[in-house]
């Protein structure tokens, strides 16, 4: 690839040239002959990917200090949130859907539920191309030097891994989204913005039995890979794990308590899961986790 900006408009194709409207018909006829939603929920979840991973770009970039750009990473970043927040409301009943049991009190609620929040997001579809048709002149007006890219990017990082340290010691354990969650969604972007950009970055020691495939690095894409230890994203990458865990069963519990039309606090926690994150900031915090991986960035970035 030639340049940094062909590469993301080839990465993130799945969204940027996705057909909605095709979607759309292909999608309500699965849905009211009661056929398996599986593989079309799976193509929306593969879309939001792609969502992340361009809201992700753009969220490091408006942070690279250079006012050509800084507003194009705000664009994006935004757009991207669109389809992603539009996208994630759907999945969220679709997902809690599947938990329900067939035949239990509140299984027709759930799929009413369900049908309500897909003609929700068919609703703002056209919103989304308008986003979707956006994105794609924002990458467009990125440098086509890829180097250049790449040192906005590194620049964008560092502040950003700045900010999201400083959020970390600012959460409060004792709330579920406001806390628990809230810690999960700040180490996805650590990982986010170092996994995606495939290429950019590459790790000096993946063990044998790691996820070389998930891992495999494409230089062709970008130049030399900045080098990062693979041990200071893997214990992060365990932490979004356990706390995806624990945070989606007090989700379940919350959307039953919602079907049953109660009041839902979406930040009432449980001791367990109070317990879990206030130990994982303890280790992100003790370890000095995200200082290291900024002080990684650094010093590699130097060298371009």
């Amino acid at each position: 690839m030639k340049t940094f900006n062909k590469y993301l408009l080839k990465s993130n194709k799945k969204l940027l040239k996705f057909n909605f409207e095709k979607f759309e018909i292909k999608f309500l006829d699965k849905f009211l002959s009661a056929s398996s939603l599986t593989s079309m929920a799976n193509k929306i979840i593969d879309i939001r990917t792609d969502a992340f991973k361009l809201q992700s770009f753009g969220r490091v970039l408006r942070r690279c200090g250079d006012d050509r750009y800084i507003d194009i990473g705000n664009s994006i970043r935004d757009d991207a949130k669109f389809c992603e927040d539009a996208m994630g409301r759907f999945l969220y009943s679709y997902e809690m859907f599947c938990m329900v049991k067939k035949g239990s009190s509140l299984y027709d609620q759930s799929a009413s539920d369900l049908l309500v929040a897909y003609f929700d997001f068919i609703e703002i579809i056209p919103e989304i191309l308008s986003k979707q048709k956006n994105i794609k002149l924002m990458i467009e007006e990125l440098p086509s030097d890829h180097l250049e890219l790449k040192k906005l990017y590194l620049k964008g990082l560092r502040k950003e891994l700045k900010k999201i340290k400083n959020k970390i010691s600012e959460i409060d354990s004792l709330k579920l989204e406001d806390g628990t969650h809230k810690l999960r969604r700040l180490l996805r972007w650590v990982i986010m913005h170092i996994i995606y950009p495939q290429g950019l970055f590459g790790f000096k020691d993946i063990p044998k039995d790691g996820p070389s495939q998930f891992l495999v690095l494409k230089p062709s894409a970008v130049n030399e890979p900045v080098s990062l230890s693979y041990a200071l994203f893997s214990e992060l990458s365990s932490y979004v794990g356990t706390l995806g865990s624990c945070k989606d069963k007090l989700l379940y519990h919350h959307y039953e308590v919602g079907l049953n039309n109660e009041l839902v606090d979406i930040n009432k926690s449980n001791q367990a899961t109070i317990n879990l994150t206030r130990n994982i900031i303890d280790g992100i915090n003790g370890q000095k986790l995200i200082k290291k991986i900024r002080k990684e960035i650094s010093e590699e970035g130097q060298s371009i």
